[in-house]
């Protein structure tokens, strides 16, 4: 039971973690499929502004290019006209600038002077500017001026007002003698508003725009929010002539802090993870009924009194009980799962285990196959220790074997001792057949002679004298002597008879209420050896007619007995009788003692004696060693049942022991009247009578 239950709590142990570690792979997945949704819709993104950000590469080089158009058309017109008035300038200013309203104006600085302007109207304050004079804007200038190329500057403050770009062109003239000369320097502002515009045509994400230093680490934001390239956003290099931008993206609203099928994701994953929860709950409350049901079916089988066993379609040995094991007594061991049946008959066989296969192996191997085979018959088998077994074997409907093994030892047993009974009870009734046959013989006899008196001799011959005129008053008295001694001699058999015949219907009628529990006592204080005398004084007569010495003691100590007197004398008789009856030589003695508080009594004899096999037979009813010495001897057969009951009642044991040819010793003992009146009343009840065998 112990091992069932930590069995159980195992099996339980197992289920509870594989639904624990169920749980907890629902729950990692979800979260790992949510964060692998998170990183695809974020790839997903950033592909889709990197498409973006490189539109608006494309979109802000094409507008730095135009600027670069613009300035390379007004350096070709005053490369070929280096002494251009301000209205030549506006006209050429005024093609080039045309349709591209970002470009807010352009100046031309002959020899770092602005003296073109274009638009001139809001810009009038420009004319007469010294870049020299401007610390602001001079950098841009002198690199430009090393660079021989455009250079962008920005974002800065512009002095119209707002915030732009400067592109910045150096213009060369050419020599007379070859070679060129510094013109001065050309440059457009484009607002940043504008600038911004050509990105926002591409993308709606935010953006950022950043230098980067001839290093390529960043430098000064030049657009946007810086907190635009803090966020891991989407890059983009710029590349122009002398410069180096950086594009930055992210989202309109930012990188999504969770999936997008976020709530779908978990919904489904949560419910699989619930589904399969509640289903290893399923398959574990499933298995603990299956077990149970296992269990409860096996403790069914292991409580059965009778061997069981179950055997597979291919005859192996699946399950059995421990009361099979047992009925197999040496071949136990082979009982294994798995066992073929077959290696299981042929093993205890070869061990010994039936007393029926000893001398004939084979056949009775091959005998009880084809019982197994067929299922059909029910098979009783001895084993080599004595015990019977009855086998019953059944097949199911998917071809298992069902074995039954019952011991039937007590049944053997019952119906060999109904059989005795039954041999003892014609034993029984021959005797009691013989027994009232014989003194109603002698009944019927002599009372045939008393019928008619005058067939006795002893009456004819006093007829005789009669009729002869006898007149011899002394031969006619001993005449009528003769024939009344002989009518007293049959009166006498007749009632010896008639009480030998008395005393059989006694002890039936006495062993009729044993049977049914009727024998009542009348018990009271009995001097020990008053009651004891009494009864060895009836047999002294018979003693000496046989020549056999009858002796009788009893202890000083001996004092009363609680007992029945009627009954303990019919006891007494019973024991005495038996032993003059059955002593040809030697003695019958007879001793009454004390043992602790009970009085013992003895019955010993020197008579045949009677075999140790033979002893706890003459104790059942119409059971005796030999019916011929019951007869030769007399008696029903009666008589010792009938003497242990009383003895039984009396609270007693009746004792026996004996020795073929030395004799027998039957004794028993009997409780002071000072006896506890409780337990004189429970041995008063007892019911079932006992012998001890020493």
């Amino acid at each position: 039971m112990k091992d069932d239950v930590i069995k159980r709590r195992r099996s339980s142990g197992i289920y509870l973690a594989l639904a624990a570690a169920v749980l907890a792979l629902g729950v990692g997945l979800a979260v790992f499929l949510v964060k692998q949704d998170h990183a695809r819709h974020t790839e997903e993104m950033r592909a889709a502004l990197a498409e973006e950000a490189l539109k608006a590469a494309d979109g802000l080089r094409n507008a730095i290019f135009e600027m670069e158009l613009v300035a390379n058309g007004l350096a070709a017109s005053i490369a070929a006209a280096p002494d251009l008035q301000q209205p030549q300038f506006a006209m050429a200013a005024r093609r080039l600038v045309d349709r591209r309203p970002e470009i807010m104006n352009v100046a031309a600085a002959p020899d770092l002077k602005v003296s073109h302007v274009f638009p001139l109207e809001g810009n009038e304050d420009v004319i007469g500017l010294d870049y020299r004079m401007i610390p602001e804007q001079l950098p841009s200038v002198a690199r430009a001026l090393r660079a021989r190329a455009s250079v962008i500057e920005g974002p800065v403050r512009l002095l119209q007002g707002g915030r732009g770009f400067i592109l910045r062109k150096p213009v060369y003239v050419p020599r007379p003698a070859g070679g060129d000369r510094l013109w001065g320097i050309v440059s457009l502002v484009m607002s940043e508003h504008g600038m911004v515009h050509r990105i926002n045509d591409d993308t709606d994400a935010q953006f950022a725009i950043r230098a980067l230093a001839a290093s390529g680490q960043p430098a000064a934001i030049l657009s946007g929010d810086a907190a635009v390239f803090e966020a891991d956003p989407v890059l983009q290099p710029v590349a122009f002539e002398t410069e180096r931008w950086e594009l930055g993206l992210i989202p309109e609203n930012g990188w999504p802090t969770t999936a997008p099928n976020r709530e779908a994701i978990l919904a489904i994953t949560l419910s699989a993870t619930v589904l399969l929860f509640g289903g290893v709950l399923w398959i574990r409350r499933v298995a603990r009924e299956r077990e149970e049901a296992r269990d409860l079916l096996l403790h069914a089988i292991e409580a059965m009194n009778d061997g069981f066993a179950i055997y597979d379609q291919r005859d192996r040995l699946v399950m059995c009980n421990s009361r099979y094991r047992a009925i197999h007594g040496p071949a136990a061991t082979l009982l294994t799962p798995g066992a073929p049946f077959v290696r299981i008959v042929r093993e205890a066989v070869r061990m010994g285990v039936y007393a029926g296969a000893k001398g004939r192996e084979h056949e009775w191997v091959r005998e009880r196959l084809q019982a197994h085979r067929r299922c059909a018959d029910v098979v009783e088998q001895q084993l080599s220790d004595g015990r019977w077994i009855k086998i019953s074997e059944a097949r199911t409907p998917h071809g298992y074997t069902v074995g039954q093994k019952i011991d039937v030892t007590e049944l053997k047993e019952a119906e060999r001792a109904a059989e005795r009974a039954n041999r003892g009870k014609t034993e029984f009734l021959n005797n009691v057949t013989h027994e009232l046959r014989t003194p109603l013989t002698i009944i019927l006899g002599y009372a045939t002679f008393l019928g008619n008196p005058r067939v006795l001799p002893q009456a004819k011959r006093l007829g005789v004298l009669l009729d002869a005129g006898e007149t011899d008053r002394a031969t006619l008295d001993k005449a009528r002597e003769d024939v009344v001694g002989a009518i007293a001699g049959y009166g006498r058999k007749i009632e010896g008879s008639a009480r030998h015949l008395l005393h059989m219907v006694n002890e039936i009628l006495d062993w009729a209420q044993v049977e049914h529990d009727r024998m009542t006592l009348h018990r009271a204080p009995v001097p020990a050896r008053d009651l004891v005398r009494e009864t060895v004084d009836e047999f002294r007569q018979q003693a000496a007619d046989r020549g056999l010495a009858l002796t009788f003691e009893c202890d000083s100590a001996c004092g009363e007995v609680l007992a029945d007197p009627v009954r303990m004398k019919q006891v007494l008789y019973n024991l005495i009788g038996n032993a003059m009856k059955f002593t040809t030589e030697g003695g019958v003695r007879v001793s009454v003692g004390r043992d602790g508080d009970r009085t013992s009594f003895v019955i010993e004899d020197t008579g045949c004696g009677i075999s140790r096999e033979n002893i706890d037979m003459i104790f059942e009813r119409f059971r005796q060693v030999d019916g011929s010495d019951t007869r030769r001897h007399g008696g029903t057969g009666l008589g010792l049942a009938i003497a242990r009951h009383i003895v039984d009642l009396h609270g007693g044991t009746l004792r026996v022991t004996s020795e073929i040819g030395k004799g027998s010793r039957f004794s028993f003992d009997l409780p002071d009247p000072v006896c506890d009146a409780a337990v004189a009343e429970e041995v008063a009840e007892a019911e079932e009578p006992q012998a001890e065998v020493a």
